[in-house]
């Protein structure tokens, strides 16, 4: 049972690492070919920035909105590369043949790299309106990643 448990921790590990190098990949490759847009792009927010800093109340709630939803897809983006980091290390130990370090905490890491590569992928899904849903599901992803050490103690 230990076996096929190291082999699903390594096949999935393995799936969703592909996953990120692909996702790093496409942005690569994305930023190379259009970096003239992505100036565009830049230049235009500064833009939208400064013209929302002197209109009405409204436009400030939208930009402080969507930099909230950046901050959400950076919080995303840093729990993905935590989350990669963490399960890279493990396949290491189970490869070299040592006992992996708090093994319990691996289906929760899975789970949230694989919500942070749905939200690398589709950053559309986090708007204004659903970010009130992604806070709550952080605040409980959070709070599921501690049970197995509640469970241990």
């Amino acid at each position: 049972m230990k076996s096929m448990e190291t082999s699903a921790f390594l096949v999935s590990t393995l799936i969703l690492e592909a996953l990120l190098i692909l996702r790093l990949i496409m942005l690569a490759y994305t930023q190379r070919l259009f970096p003239q847009r992505c100036y565009e792009k830049l230049q235009k927010l500064w833009q939208d920035l400064r013209q929302s800093w002197w209109t009405e109340e409204d436009a400030t709630e939208k930009a402080v909105d969507q930099t909230r939803c950046q901050l959400t897809r950076l919080l995303w983006t840093a729990v993905c590369t935590i989350s990669f980091l963490r399960l890279l290390t493990q396949q290491l130990l189970l490869v070299s043949g040592r006992n992996p370090i708090r093994p319990e905490f691996d289906l929760q890491l899975i789970c949230l790299m694989s919500v942070s590569l749905v939200i690398n992928f589709r950053p559309q899904l986090i708007t204004p309106n659903s970010l009130d849903l992604w806070y709550v599901a952080t605040s409980l992803m959070s709070i599921a990643t501690l049970l197995p050490a509640a469970h241990i103690n």
